[in-house]
């Protein structure tokens, strides 16, 4: 209140006056050198700014790069050690599958082995029995035509002068109770096999004893003593078969 009032009694010099005065006082001296050193250091501030950030911004790529390559290089050991451990299961499955089979290619040539043996031991043990059972029922067979039929005679008479050169009137011998069981047209079958041919009986033939005497000899022969021999060579060989397998 007091400054206005004494205002009225300043002049306009002394307004002008005050005013320099205050500007003087209150706003330092602002030179063009001084404008030209502020742009200066507000262009170098800039410029540190901006290299700093520069600096920042290279430094955060150079890390983002830095994490990305190491990401990248642990995907890929990642994969690589997935792929190891998967090539692993792998090989160590195609190894068990190759045990196994293996051991089943093993197993199997072992049942085959065993079973060939198996089969060998009753191929051989049949064969005795097999054997024994045609021997038997030949001598069966034989022994029963022999004693219930008379046509084995003529059959036999026939057998041992086939593709024998034997002149005519031959003799046909059987022991007793063989002439005796023969009836006339037996007789007569008998002797009609050669021209000139006769059947008689002698009694130091044995009970199927069979005698033909030719101008070559004598001719011997008894099918049950035959069936015999038979009997014990069909033996033997089945003896030696057994022992070359063996």
């Amino acid at each position: 209140m007091s400054n206005i009032i004494k205002s009225r009694f300043v002049t306009g010099e002394s307004v002008v006056e005050i005013g320099k005065s205050f500007i003087e006082e209150t706003v330092p001296n602002i030179t063009k050198e001084n404008i030209t050193k502020l742009e200066e250091e507000a262009r170098a501030t800039l410029g540190n700014a901006s290299l700093k950030a520069n600096s920042i911004l290279e430094e955060a790529k150079l890390e983002v790069e830095k994490k990305l390559e190491l990401a990248d290089k642990q995907i890929e050991e990642e994969k690589n050690e997935f792929e190891k451990q998967l090539n692993l299961r792998k090989e160590k499955t195609e190894k068990e599958i190759k045990f196994k089979l293996d051991e089943a290619t093993k197993s199997s040539e072992k049942i085959k082995k065993e079973a060939m043996i198996e089969k060998q031991k009753l191929l051989e043990s049949l064969e005795g029995e097999v054997v024994d059972l045609v021997t038997t029922l030949v001598g069966h067979i034989v022994c029963n035509e022999v004693s219930q039929s008379n046509r084995w005679i003529a059959f036999l008479v026939r057998k041992l002068i086939s593709g024998e050169d034997i002149a005519p009137n031959i003799e046909i011998s059987l022991s007793d109770t063989l002439y005796e069981s023969l009836s006339e047209d037996e007789i007569k079958e008998i002797e009609s096999i050669i021209k000139g041919s006769t059947v008689n009986k002698k009694n130091y033939l044995n009970a199927y004893n069979v005698e033909i005497s030719t101008d070559n000899g004598q001719i011997l022969y008894d099918p049950i003593i035959s069936l015999d021999e038979v009997i014990k060579d069909l033996k033997l060989i089945s003896e030696v078969q057994n022992g070359l397998t063996q």
